[in-house]
């Protein structure tokens, strides 16, 4: 975990603000929510479609948020989560291809991307933005300091099919990474042709001790881009309905539990804590073959 230069006082302020909340809600109500329950995703490509043969590049918006109902909203109704771990899931038309694109090391990516090789960052410039709570362990309902969040996505040297999302929060940098890898034979009976898995840092799950990060809503932009004559997201034909589903799932850890729950546990790295619990499987079909 990396804290920012200059931020040690902002730290200290947002902890001692959600630890008087929390005081204060100890006798608020007991209303408990599971984070799965209001769990929700959105997506938008921005493009034409090529062929099959040769897919045309386009721009993607990828949006996996809670849903606000109720006052508090929900997500603050339950006791503190985080998510730990993500998956997005494509259908066989989109495609990406990431070998030809430069990478930056992931020190650079952490301290200093703006000197990042050019053509290394992947995301469309101020698009990448995030909310969500800084919220003690046990908070009461409706208790938690919000904060906002800018992600910037790179291509990490050395690393095959893999994203490096660089997240900058009031507490904490750090780099959560994506691997994109083929679908299995299940999913690919489902219609899916790649998945992007996600592990999410200890650093954006326990930002400072005593916290947790939970995130109400995430979105990244991938920009239209080609590289070595070869679109980084690709559009291949589209089906006759002019119709894509894209997918998404949550795994969350809940008031920094450790060890296996039953749904695993994270890396020794990254805090072993336990997933108890998971979202469905959201899918959204929208129509974007035009």
């Amino acid at each position: 975990m990396l804290f920012l230069g200059g931020k040690m006082r902002k730290i200290k302020i947002l902890m001692v603000g959600a630890l008087v909340a929390s005081v204060a809600g100890v006798m608020a109500s007991s209303a408990v929510a599971d984070p799965a329950e209001y769990q929700r995703f959105t997506w938008a490509a921005k493009g034409k479609p090529g062929t099959d043969k040769a897919p045309k590049p386009i721009e993607l918006t990828l949006n996996p948020y809670h849903e606000a109902v109720g006052t508090p909203p929900a997500f603050l109704e339950s006791p503190p989560f985080a998510t730990v771990f993500a998956h997005i899931w494509f259908p066989k038309e989109i495609v990406f291809n990431l070998s030809k694109i430069p990478g930056c090391a992931e020190t650079t990516i952490l301290e200093n991307p703006d000197s990042c090789p050019k053509g290394s960052e992947v995301s469309k410039k101020g698009a990448g933005v995030a909310a969500g709570y800084a919220r003690p362990i046990n908070a009461g309902v409706g208790v938690g300091t919000p904060v906002t969040l800018e992600n910037r996505v790179f291509i990490i040297t050395g690393a095959k099919n893999t994203l490096a999302i660089r997240v900058k929060t009031p507490l904490t940098t750090a780099i959560m990474r994506s691997v994109v890898r083929s679908a299995n034979s299940s999913e690919k009976k489902q219609g899916f042709g790649q998945v992007a898995d996600f592990t999410i840092p200890i650093g954006l799950i326990q930002p400072a001790p005593g916290l947790m990060s939970q995130l109400s809503d995430f979105k990244g932009v991938l920009s239209k881009l080609t590289y070595g004559g070869k679109p980084m997201i690709g559009l291949k034909k589209c089906p006759k309905s002019k119709k894509l589903t894209l997918a998404y799932q949550g795994e969350y850890n809940i008031n920094l539990s450790t060890g296996d729950k039953g749904n695993g546990v994270t890396s020794p790295a990254n805090g072993g804590f336990s997933v108890n619990g998971k979202s469905p499987i959201i899918k959204v079909t929208k129509s974007a073959c035009k």
